[in-house]
Parts: C-alpha cells; sequence; structure tokens
C-alpha cells in the first residue's frame, strides 16, 4: 500500500492502514522520496490545491504504473469529478473524509467507484475503510456534492452567527441558543482551516446561481475586516486622549487549542492590524519563545481561545476579547 499525502488526512488514514500491512508514505512537503510502484492500491490524501494541480500530477504518476487502484480521499468539486472521470480510465474508489466539528471522528463514510469492473478489486483496496466506518454506497456525484455540501453548511452556519450578532449585537446569538430546536453556530473571527471556505465555494460553482448564499458567502470571507475593524474602534474609544502605539495579540491558530494555522483568519486579523499598531503576536501552541515586549505593551488582543487564554489576559491591564467577532473589553 502507498499514502500519498501525509498532512491531516494522512496521518489518520496511516493509524487505519498500518494496521493492514506495510505502508509507504509519499508525501514531498514532509521529507518523505516519492516512490510509485506497480500493482499498488494508492491511497490519496494530499491537499489537492484549489485548481487539483496537485492532485492531478499524483494521478499522472500513477497512470504510468501497471494495475494500479487508487482510493481517493482528498474532497473534490464536480469540475475535478468530470476531468477524472473522462481523463483517467484506472479503477478508482472515491470516499471522502469526514472530519467532525471539533476534530471528533466520524462514523459512517459515502464512497463512489469509477472505471473500478472488478467487485473484488474494490473491496480489496477499501476493506480497511470498510471495517472501520459504516458505509454507505453511492453515485459519483452525489458523493462529491454531499461532501461539499456538509462543509457549506458549516461554513454558512458560522457566516449567519457572525451577520446577526454583527446585525443585532452578541447577546441575540446567545438568547437563540437557549431555544431547544435551534442552536447557532457560534460567531468567531472568521472561518479559517483547510475545508470550509474552498469547499462551498466549489458548492457554489456547482449549484445553479443563488444570489443569497453568494452574498452570505461574501459577508463570511470578510469577517476578519469586520472584526479587525471592531478591535481599532474599540481601541480608539477607551484611549481618546492617548495613542496606542503598541499591542498584543493572543493566537495564530485557526481555531483553539491547535498548532494548524492553515488560512488562520488570526494571522489575516493581525496583519490589517498593522497598518496601525505595532502588533506583537503570539501563540504557545506555536511560538517557542514570547516575543519582546509583549507582556509591556498598551492593550492585549484575544483572537483564539486556547486552554489557559485567561492566565495570559490576567497578565495586561487592558484586554480585548475578540474570540466572537466582537471586541469586549474584559
Amino acid at each position: 500500500m502507498t499514502l500519498v499525502g501525509y498532512g491531516f488526512v494522512g496521518q489518520a488514514a496511516h493509524e487505519i492502514l498500518k494496521r493492514y500491512g506495510e505502508v509507504k508514505i509519499i508525501d514531498p512537503a514532509k521529507g518523505y522520496p516519492e516512490c510509485y510502484a506497480d500493482n499498488e492500491i494508492y491511497y490519496i490524501a494530499i491537499d489537492p490545491g484549489l485548481d487539483f494541480s496537485g492532485l492531478y500530477d499524483v494521478l499522472d504518476k500513477i497512470k504510468e504504473r501497471l494495475n494500479p487502484i487508487v482510493v481517493i480521499e482528498s474532497t473534490l468539486s464536480m469540475k475535478a469529478l468530470d476531468t477524472i472521470e473522462w481523463k483517467y480510465q484506472f479503477p478508482m474508489i472515491y470516499v471522502p473524509e469526514r472530519v467532525q466539528p471539533g476534530g471528533k471522528k466520524a462514523s459512517v463514510r459515502l464512497y463512489a467507484t469509477l472505471h473500478c469492473d472488478d467487485p473484488e478489486d474494490a473491496d480489496e483496496a477499501i476493506r480497511p475503510i470498510r471495517d472501520n466506518y459504516d458505509l454507505i454506497e453511492v453515485g459519483p456525484e452525489q458523493a462529491v456534492i454531499t461532501k461539499l455540501t456538509e462543509n457549506a453548511y458549516r461554513y454558512f452556519q458560522i457566516a449567519f452567527a457572525n451577520l446577526i450578532s454583527e446585525s443585532f449585537g452578541e447577546g441575540v446569538v446567545s438568547l437563540v441558543n437557549t431555544h431547544q430546536n435551534v442552536k447557532l453556530m457560534q460567531p468567531g473571527i472568521g472561518i479559517g482551516g483547510l475545508c470550509l471556505e474552498k469547499d462551498t465555494d466549489f458548492f457554489l460553482d456547482a449549484l445553479p446561481r443563488n444570489e443569497t448564499l453568494e452574498e452570505l458567502y461574501k459577508f463570511g470571507k470578510k469577517i476578519p475586516s469586520v472584526v479587525a475593524g471592531n478591535i481599532e474602534e474599540e481601541i480608539l474609544i477607551s484611549n481618546v486622549w492617548y495613542q496606542v502605539k503598541t499591542i498584543s495579540v493572543f493566537g495564530k491558530a485557526y481555531k483553539p487549542n491547535t498548532n494548524i494555522t492553515t488560512n488562520s483568519k488570526a494571522l489575516e486579523i493581525a496583519e490589517k492590524l498593522r497598518t496601525r499598531y505595532e502588533v506583537l503576536h503570539y501563540d504557545p501552541l506555536i511560538d517557542a519563545e514570547v516575543p519582546k515586549g509583549f507582556f509591556h505593551s498598551d492593550w492585549l488582543v484575544v483572537l483564539v481561545g486556547h486552554a489557559y487564554w485567561e492566565q495570559y489576559a490576567k497578565m495586561f491591564r487592558k484586554v480585548i476579547d475578540a474570540r466572537s467577532g466582537w471586541a469586549r473589553r474584559v
């Protein structure tokens, strides 16, 4: 077996595959050399890129091998599915990874076969996944659009919660969440990470034109700019007679209690704040050292709610909690 890609999805796949035999790993980003072989089962878990060039590059190399079988765990778009169906004729199985909010393991996954005429070949390739999940076989188009819909739904939940919070106040979201049948995802500093934003883009591309969702998608993308503006306004209001020059910012990761910075909105907000202030940016899960002067700046701005963030806040006289998208003095 060969695993292509050893990032977030690849590492989870490796934990399963290694129980079924030797697993070779290909991932140039991690320094693992390329080693494609004949008669292999390839499990692809790479970040395919917005244009899927990374995925096509891998499939082009596999195409030259003898009797390959491919299991794709990377998320596809409808356009990518069309390209794969006409360009590559060797057996493939599409089993998109399902990552639950909070990193919990999904129990059910969908799968679809492409150019796979021999059921025994498909069963052999998918056995490690079948043994660990409840699998539902669907058509390729259904598998693709279902995965895109799942991530688009989460994106729109967050964007809608931020829209309500920004329009009517954050207290309204809290009050709505007291209703047993209505739970809004909590608003935040933006919609980061690898999947939600790009998959929502692919979802809208596949969907007939819908101006309402397109506008909500655009609002979701501008949340970091809104948050940066809220922070600047709070600082200005609180310092009418004093010009703030330096602020400390806590959190770089794309979500709490992780060191992953992929598409991190905290980094984006910090860059926007740098146009007005000197920013000392620190994340205890990412940085080896605290920036010099971090505890002596005018303000602490909390963007990411890592565990124990309150302990850092206690070291400052002026603190803004922006984790929910609002800039609240605490």
